[in-house]
């Protein structure tokens, strides 16, 4: 509980969290446009080395970097009214005591309160999913067709009516897989 109300509510631990996040956001979108390099080669019928995929990520790092702050802004901004209402209800039925006596005890309260935050925790994944299902083709507008970030999101969004579903079925799939063979 000490650990968690450093990082969401001081100042200081609030910074270091999004800073974290952003880090390792940028980090994995800069991984990932190094491997779209390496799967649109292959897709064309030719190889590229692990160092030219990088070079080639590297050539659009500034928006990567630009598009990483976009994507954790817009999906930080989706997310606040969802994380207020999982803090409102801890601050209204959880704050009296600690989590080992809601654990071990399970009072109505406690009950009410994990139902509370399991919708809001639901809801919030729809809204995401439904988003990032649309988002799908922001990093590839933005390396290979060298669209600028905000315009990517909306051209993404353009292009992926009618297959928003066909991709949060694959994203689905391939999240068991990945969660399978670890």
């Amino acid at each position: 509980a000490d650990i968690a109300v450093f990082f969401f509510i001081t100042k200081s631990g609030l910074a270091a969290l999004l800073l974290l996040v952003a880090t390792s956001l940028g980090i994995a979108i800069f991984g990932q446009a190094c491997l779209m390099t390496v799967g649109l080669a292959r897709a064309r019928g030719s190889r590229v080395r692990v160092r030219d995929a990088v070079i080639h990520g590297a050539a659009h790092a500034i928006s990567i970097l630009w598009l990483t702050l976009e994507l954790f802004v817009r999906v930080f901004l989706f997310s606040v009214p969802f994380l207020v209402g999982i803090g409102l209800t801890y601050w209204m039925l959880l704050r009296e005591h600690d989590i080992n006596y809601y654990l071990n005890a399970r009072p109505p309260v406690f009950i009410t309160a994990f139902a509370i935050v399991a919708v809001l925790t639901l809801s919030l994944a729809i809204v995401l999913g439904r988003k990032l299902a649309g988002w799908v083709l922001v990093l590839p507008l933005v390396v290979f067709e060298r669209m600028r970030p905000w315009r990517a999101f909306a051209e993404s969004e353009r292009r992926m009516r009618g297959c928003r579903v066909h991709a949060v079925l694959v994203f689905v799939y391939w999240g068991v897989l990945a969660f399978g063979a670890s």
